[in-house]
């Protein structure tokens, strides 16, 4: 058997870590997003039907308060639309750009080590 698998995207590959994540939730433990955007209509693989179904899963989102290829509202926006269908949300604001900093990382692992241990 395998362990608790987490699925994590930075950028584009966030907003497929999403999408992933929320059309299969019995495969993954959490989600991941780094400077990223939670799809809408019509670029979404999912539906509201496929939110309330994944919304067990945990996210953490890392955002860049200056990111200039995905503004923070994005972050922030996909934060609260989570969260309006019932997802348990991490979001970690930080100072800086379009990136993935070493201490977010490190965040990342604290909160996957966390939620691992509540997984049965």
């Amino acid at each position: 058997p395998v362990g608790p698998v987490f699925i994590l995207g930075f950028s584009q590959g966030g907003a497929y870590a999403y999408s992933m994540g929320i059309t299969h939730p019995e495969l993954f433990s959490g989600i991941l997003a780094f400077g990223s955007l939670l799809p809408r209509h019509p670029y979404a693989l999912f539906d509201g039907d496929d939110l309330q179904a994944a919304r067990h899963l945990p996210v953490f989102i890392g955002h860049g308060r200056q990111d200039r290829a995905l503004d923070f509202r994005y972050g922030e926006r996909s934060r609260e639309r989570l969260e309006k269908a019932g997802f348990s949300v991490t979001f970690h604001a930080f100072d800086g750009d379009h990136e993935m900093p070493a201490p977010l990382l490190k965040k990342a692992v604290k909160w996957m080590e966390s939620v691992a241990e509540e997984t049965p």
